[in-house]
């Protein structure tokens, strides 16, 4: 059995974007490499998009913070600290808007206050925390940061690492889902011309699945049962999408 996000880049059902179609072609092949003997494939996705997708697994203690109003954005750069994404261009910008920022990564940057910005150590409570009492995230577009965000219903934007075509398809799937806002460059700005995530988003509601309910579906064919977060089952993609056509139509 393969299980993992890139089992989903070769999902049918799954569309993917048409740029980097060098990158997407050798991704592709290695995926197929790593998983050839599988008789069952089950991919990590935003949304059931098909009977081989799972919810991501989402850590337990995120359910039990609650998500509040803050004056600052948090801003997770670690892999694009250059041109809008670095250091100077984040100082200069909080500066200007006269915004508070609690930043993690920047590699190489001290810890500690400059103007605005906090730059601060890596710490999973840490920036849980920092998220949950934001007005907003921005960060690369990884596999969870931006889901933990939108989970506490936070605007969220996410930047591509250059020449990283996994990232992009994150980028591409979690703006088509409506989770996040898929940026070119670090346009913080950005920001606050998006919504709050709704609490009923339909995908919320799939995203906070157990991962003893992904297990047991992915090992023993249950059912996938009621998340952990408001006891509702998870909705069908037919849900998630007319919630993408109301978006599309707003």
């Amino acid at each position: 059995m393969a299980l993992s996000r890139q089992v989903a880049l070769f999902d049918p059902k799954i569309p993917l974007p048409e740029e980097m179609a060098w990158e997407r072609k050798m991704t592709r092949t290695v995926i197929r490499l790593f998983t050839a003997g599988a008789d069952r494939h089950f991919g990590y996705h935003y949304e059931p998009s098909s009977p081989r997708c799972v919810p991501l697994v989402i850590r337990t203690d995120l359910g039990r913070i609650e998500p509040a109003a803050g004056d600052h954005i948090v801003v997770y750069n670690v892999y694009h600290t250059v041109g809008t994404g670095s250091a100077e261009a984040l100082l200069n910008w909080a500066s200007r808007r006269r915004i508070r920022v609690r930043a993690y990564g920047f590699p190489g940057v001290e810890r500690g206050n400059r103007g605005l910005v906090e730059f601060k150590a890596p710490s999973r409570d840490g920036i849980l925390n920092d998220m949950a009492s934001s007005r907003g995230v921005m960060t690369s577009a990884g596999l969870t940061t931006a889901i933990e965000a939108f989970l506490l219903q936070k605007p969220a934007c996410v930047v591509p690492i250059p020449g990283q075509w996994e990232q992009y398809v994150n980028a591409f799937h979690m703006d088509r889902a409506g989770i996040a806002c898929w940026c070119r460059d670090w346009d913080y700005d950005r920001l606050f011309d998006l919504p709050t995530p709704a609490v009923d988003h339909p995908l919320a509601n799939w995203l906070w699945t157990p991962v003893e309910s992904v297990l047991d579906y992915v090992l023993n064919g249950q059912p996938l049962n009621r998340n952990r977060k408001n006891g509702r089952l998870p909705l069908p993609s037919a849900a998630v999408e007319e919630h993408r056509q109301r978006r599309i139509a707003v």
